[in-house]
């Protein structure tokens, strides 16, 4: 009896067709899918094979001279593989019976819905136009890993910021548009989201916010705009927009079987960009007014930081907002990192200028640790709708939890495998680890940019005290004291 041929592809690759792996939960298995097949945006094991899909039987034609009865392979008298006393071909072979029983009654497989199938589609369609930042780790994992924490990446996660542009444009019967969402969503808006949409249907990279793409593939100066900007399109191949431009590319491309990089869509190998174009704006102050400085229509100006920081001290010593939000301390001119830009296949590119793609402020996150920092190990194992499930406050996936359960305790259906529930436990402890570097840096800016003048007491009686305080920015700029919208807590100050 032969097997179904389709078993006989390698984990890898049936991964990179869609079809389920041979585990029921992709945590289970322990082999880790070269980066180059992985679809980033999908869930392969949402996609089965229909089951009525056949098995594949091969027939043996009567005068295949591979089977003839005298063919030495298949003779009875000296094949070592094929004697009758083989343990391998034992009548009562459990491995044998269970492959036949396989085949005689293929077992029922999850099916996709429509929904799905339409979902998955949309967002390969999405990836192929705006790659997500989940793409862009594999080769940068430094500027992932910080970005992945920071409130661009959180723009359009924040519920706060989601239920106030929802409610301005209920109030406003829509005619507030895309005012918000175009600086928290350019993406989104680019491939024409509505405005409406909840996040857990949105297209991965739209979810991510100011996401690599954002600033990567603008290769125009806009200027004070809103946010209102067009992202040059394209999948992974297509050029990209830098400080540097693309002489450490150019060699890299120069040597392909000793960086094992293909710059054709089909090849077999690492993708990488085809070209890596200056960009000189995007290391300027005016590339960050894109979006920080906001004028409404009737000349209220929402939010200024740029403005602010044209009439502060910084501008007129030439520091530049990258500077002090992009450099080895936050908050501060403290010059910058140097090191390697990426890492392709375990080897770095040449050391140079790093800039910090934290972007340090004082908000927090607020929702699910599955699902924010974005986190690529987390993305492949669960959706976002599954990891709303889980229920990390109540311990599930730790010891302690674990072992006071019952038997017939019951669970979500995504998490009913005690090791789904471990894997899951072992992605929120890196999570956690990621929020805890990033609160410290929280910490860092806001000490670095208010300092507080001595206590003066107004009057004290025993009804209490009125007292004074002056806060101080001993920073260069003047920015982080009255500007943004206050949406979320920060202190304004007269």
């Amino acid at each position: 009896m032969f097997r179904d041929q389709r078993e006989d592809i390698s984990p890898c690759c049936r991964q990179f067709a869609g079809w389920p792996p041979f585990s029921d939960s992709l945590a289970s298995c322990s082999l880790r899918v070269p980066w180059f097949h992985r679809r980033r945006l999908t869930r392969p094991d949402r996609i089965p094979l229909p089951s009525s899909s056949p098995p594949i039987e091969i027939a043996a034609n009567e005068g295949d001279d591979l089977l003839k009865e005298d063919d030495e392979l298949l003779t009875d008298s000296d094949d070592d593989l094929l004697e009758d006393s083989d343990d391998l071909l034992d009548e009562d072979d459990d491995l044998l019976k269970d492959e036949e029983d396989k085949t005689a009654e293929p077992a029922e497989e999850e099916k996709a819905t429509p929904e799905d199938a339409a979902a998955q589609h949309a967002a390969l369609f999405v990836e192929s136009r705006y790659p997500s930042a989940n793409t862009c780790a594999t080769c940068h994992p430094k500027h992932y890993r910080e970005w992945s924490v920071s409130q661009h990446a959180y723009a359009q996660l924040s519920p706060i910021y989601m239920a106030f542009q929802m409610a301005v444009n209920g109030l406003t019967s829509s005619t507030n548009g895309d005012f918000c969402i175009r600086c928290h969503n350019p993406v989104g808006m680019n491939i024409e989201e509505s405005l409406f949409a909840s996040n857990l249907d949105r297209a991965p990279t739209s979810r991510e916010g100011i996401t690599c793409v954002v600033c990567h593939r603008v290769n125009r100066n806009y200027g004070k705009v809103s946010g209102r900007l067009a992202l040059a399109e394209g999948d992974l191949f297509t050029p990209i927009y830098g400080p540097k431009g693309g002489e450490e590319l150019e060699r890299f491309l120069s040597l392909p079987t000793e960086y094992r990089v293909v710059t054709e869509r089909g090849e077999p190998g690492r993708a990488i960009h085809t070209e890596a174009e200056q960009f000189f704006q995007l290391s300027t102050p005016a590339f960050c007014a894109t979006c920080h400085d906001v004028t409404l229509l009737n000349g209220f100006r929402l939010e200024e930081a740029f403005a602010e920081y044209k009439r502060s001290p910084a501008a007129r010593n030439g520091v530049s907002c990258q500077d002090c939000h992009m450099g080895k301390i936050e908050g501060v001119d403290s010059g910058y990192e140097h090191g390697p830009a990426a890492v392709v296949g375990d080897v770095p590119t040449k050391d140079r200028k790093l800039t910090t793609h934290f972007f340090a402020g004082p908000d927090y996150p607020v929702i699910h640790p599955g699902i924010f920092p974005h986190n690529v190990r987390a993305a492949e194992f669960k959706t976002l709708r599954e990891w709303l499930q889980f229920d990390y406050r109540a311990g599930w996936g730790t010891d302690e939890f674990e072992d006071s359960i019952s038997d017939d305790h019951k669970f979500p259906e995504s998490w009913e495998s005690i090791d789904d529930r471990y894997d899951a436990r072992d992605i929120l402890n890196e999570q956690f680890d990621r929020l805890k570097w990033a609160e410290g840096k929280r910490l860092e800016v806001l000490r670095n940019g208010f300092h507080l003048g001595d206590i003066v007491v107004e009057e004290a009686s025993p009804g209490g005290i009125d007292f004074s305080i002056d806060v101080i920015n001993p920073t260069y700029a003047v920015d982080g004291l009255r500007s943004g919208p206050q949406l979320n807590p920060r202190p304004t100050l007269s």
